[in-house]
């Protein structure tokens, strides 16, 4: 077994295992005993605007018991003076950021 190794769900529900796939909307990535999920969100805000949010879990990897606890979310902000969107990282309540 590999140390890394990451599993996915496609926009229709199958899984894949590896590769270049497109429409991902959620990713589990595991080592032996940590590991990290991505879930993937379309999004429309109050005033019909289209955004994308993931949220990001910390999980105890293949090797252990236990369950996956949110971290944070990345999602998008327009910055005021460009109009350009970006990405922006909102840690979880009782989180801190750690840059």
């Amino acid at each position: 077994m590999a140390h890394f190794y990451t599993t996915g769900t496609l926009g229709n529900g199958n899984g894949f295992s590896a590769g270049g796939f497109r429409s991902v909307s959620d990713t589990h990535t595991r080592g032996w005993h940590s590991g990290v999920e991505v879930e993937c969100y379309a999004m429309t805000d109050e005033n019909g605007n289209e955004f994308d949010r993931f949220d990001v879990y910390m999980t105890p990897g293949s090797s252990g018991p236990g369950h996956r606890v949110l971290v944070g979310q990345v999602t998008e902000m327009v910055n005021k003076r460009t109009k350009r969107r970006r990405p922006h990282w909102i840690p979880a309540k009782g989180r801190k950021s750690v840059t």
